[in-house]
């Protein structure tokens, strides 16, 4: 079983994975809904990274699939896409992150 210690400690980073314990340290946090979103992210990362074993590039992506797939059910569309994509001529994918798209594809298989 992991636990999850909320904390304001000073000179640590933003979240971390110890003993079976996934701590978030909020205290530069300053809003109540930036203090949720934060959690939930930290959550996820450090549980998929270190929990399931899968690493930090790997959480990053599926990461990025599931935060897609909520957007897209809330909005219609992924906002973050239209902020942050690049444009087509720019766009070049990585073999690195074509495997780990892959591999993730697999792992939902």
């Amino acid at each position: 079983m992991v636990e999850v210690e909320i904390t304001t400690r000073e000179n640590d980073g933003a979240a971390w994975y110890k003993d079976n314990v996934i701590y978030i340290n909020v205290r530069w946090l300053q809003l109540e809904e930036e203090a949720e979103w934060f959690i939930d992210e930290s959550f996820m990362h450090e549980y998929i990274e270190h929990v399931l074993g899968l690493g930090h590039e790997k959480a990053i992506f599926i990461e990025m699939v599931l935060r897609d797939s909520l957007y897209r059910d809330w909005y219609g569309v992924n906002p973050l896409k239209l902020l942050y994509h690049p444009a087509p001529r720019e766009s070049r994918a990585s073999r690195a992150f074509s495997q780990l798209e892959h591999e993730a594809l697999q792992l939902s298989l």
